[in-house]
């Protein structure tokens, strides 16, 4: 397997101005071709940096992959640094010059001198199509057997050249060659990452040559499972045990998979069995109304929402008042009998409550402690469900949306409206 650099050039990216999608898109695009990303590096517009680095990383790999510095302006230099540190020239490519006037042409705008950098390369370079913009990529051989391939930073011209055809037979990608594949996304809450992996090191050790890595977000942990194929789904069949074998064990600590959100499956799944809800919230201030309005198709089970945070709850929510001072709006006893009268009076299907105690926003901890109280009235009974949420008021918030969708999706789909406390 063969050893690839990629080099991301621009003062922006190291005053962080912009997002550096460029390097995530170039990392996952060359181990799907079936090399080794062995290193990340961002650097600036000079041009004693360019040589240095590129130098260095063309002795430690195969491959050096270098974007942006391609434009026209002065601060644009890659190019002509990689020819210095190659004791090559520049070359104007007729082809691609011609390309630029017709664009100026038919604009019917003046081209610029400095428009015909785009159109230079380095002597002897394989000149790569970029459909999508002026300049091209280019391939460079060196003397020593390695390779050079320039890119420019405009993400939709990059990811146009790096996925074209032309690209992957320059850079000699064989057809159905075996390549690098994250196969799997569990998305799961309510565990932590420690625990996570000490349920399944035993059946990943027993998989062999699979790579496991956990990403901690905002309101969950997402888990990764990578390992070598032809494409995502030989690898499932390849490791179907595995997967099988880790759905068994987080059980309903998984919330959704691969590309799923948790959103986008309670639509797909009330709309599938024919279901209405309403949806009654207190500290999440309508985050869950939301993530499910945002979904295409919520027109047709969304019934509607209330917020009661900060309010008296006695009135819609037919509640007595000696109910409401003796339990509190934030009590299991409270979203419970809130659920079930909204669902009531609304006719609906399934009516959610989640109210609950995440403080002031004012601790001076990183992870605050706080509680949620989620039930879900239904025609078969009433489940309800006590969580402690940590982190401050945002991110608790989050996660209290996502455990009363989850919550939602379990019941819609048959399974246990119980998650795991891990």
């Amino acid at each position: 397997m063969k050893n690839v650099a990629i080099v991301t050039i621009g003062n922006e990216l190291l005053a962080g101005k912009i997002i550096n999608s460029n390097a995530s898109f170039l990392a996952k695009k060359f181990n799907e071709y079936g090399f080794r990303v062995s290193s990340l590096l961002s650097i600036a517009d000079e041009k004693e940096d360019i040589k240095e680095e590129v130098k260095r990383l063309l002795k430690e790999n195969d491959l050096v992959v270098v974007s942006g510095g391609l434009g026209p302006t002065d601060d644009d230099i890659t190019v002509e640094s990689i020819a210095d540190l190659l004791g090559k020239k520049l070359v104007l490519d007729e082809k691609n010059f011609m390309k630029v006037q017709s664009l100026f042409r038919a604009r019917n705008i003046s081209m610029s001198k400095s428009n015909e950098k785009q159109a230079m390369i380095v002597e002897g370079s394989t000149v790569i199509t970029n459909a999508e913009g002026l300049a091209p990529g280019s391939l460079i051989n060196t003397k020593d057997g390695k390779q050079l391939l320039l890119l420019p930073a405009v993400p939709r011209e990059l990811r146009s050249i790096v996925s074209s055809d032309e690209a992957k037979s320059v850079l000699g990608v064989i057809p159905g060659h075996e390549s690098v594949i994250t196969f799997k996304i569990f998305k799961v809450l309510n565990i932590s990452e420690s625990k996570i992996n000490e349920l399944i090191r035993e059946p990943l050790a027993r998989a062999g040559d699979v790579e496991f890595g956990s990403y901690p977000q905002d309101d969950s942990i997402h888990i990764h499972l990578t390992g070598k194929g032809k494409d995502t789904e030989e690898c499932r069949e390849r490791y179907k045990t595995l997967i099988g074998t880790i759905r068994k064990i987080l059980k309903n600590n998984i919330y959704a998979e691969d590309d799923q959100t948790i959103e986008s499956l309670v639509v797909k799944n009330l709309v599938k069995s024919s279901k209405t809800i309403f949806v009654v919230e207190g500290h999440t201030g309508g985050l869950v109304s939301y993530n499910l309005i945002k979904m295409p198709a919520s027109s047709r089970c969304y019934s509607g929402g209330m917020i009661i945070y900060n309010a008296d709850p006695t009135g819609d929510l037919r509640i007595t008042r000696e109910e409401y001072e003796t339990h509190g709006a934030a009590s299991e006893y409270f979203v419970k009998k809130a659920a079930l009268n909204m669902k009531t009076k609304k006719g609906v299907d399934l009516c959610l409550c989640i109210n609950g105690d995440i403080g002031q926003g004012d601790s001076t901890d990183a992870y605050p402690m706080g509680t949620a109280y989620i039930a879900l009235a239904t025609d078969t009974g009433i489940f309800a469900n006590t969580f402690v949420v940590t982190g401050k008021r945002e991110m608790a918030q989050k996660r209290s949306s996502l455990l009363a969708l989850h919550m939602v999706n379990l019941y819609i789909t048959n399974k246990p409206v119980t998650i795991a406390t891990r």
